[in-house]
């Protein structure tokens, strides 16, 4: 089985919506669960699983399990069961746009390693992050110019 947890290191229950399932690289999500969830506090918890035998194509595609709270992200994460370089991967075409003092990114294809600042030039709230297909990922941004995006570490 693929099994999703949800971890909370707070002193309070945490209420939110698991989305879990598989993505393609490419963007396509081919298996896509929602459900309701309460993490209580400082713990991990076994949140959903479902049998292996449903992640079909592990070469061009990745299991994922992400935490939303009144619609945006609070928690994300993937799995890969090849090695990275075994993947074949998509070309993602990263865009950012900056609205409301929010830096704004998203892809329609997985970006692997998206990194903004390595040297740290400037305070960030997240200088390397991955996007999820068509899931917007925000951070604070101040500046007028928008985050200039170094590189992103999809191997193609």
């Amino acid at each position: 089985d693929i099994t999703v947890y949800g971890i909370n290191e707070t002193l309070e229950a945490v209420s939110c919506e698991l989305r879990y399932g598989i993505f393609e690289l490419a963007g396509q999500y081919v298996m896509d669960e929602r459900k309701d969830v309460v993490l209580p506090p400082n713990t991990s918890t076994r949140l959903a699983s479902f049998p292996r035998e449903r992640w079909e194509d592990v070469n061009s595609s990745l299991a994922f399990g992400m935490l939303l709270r009144d619609g945006r992200v609070i928690a994300k994460n993937r799995l890969a069961l090849p090695l990275m370089k075994e993947l074949r991967w998509p070309k993602a075409d990263v865009k950012v746009k900056v609205e409301g003092g929010r830096a704004v990114f998203v892809s329609d294809a997985f970006a692997w390693g998206v990194c903004l600042d390595l040297d740290g030039e400037k305070r960030l709230e997240d200088n390397m992050f991955d996007l999820f297909p068509g899931v917007p990922h925000e951070m604070a941004w101040e500046f007028a110019d928008p985050p200039r995006i170094l590189r992103v570490g999809n191997l193609v």
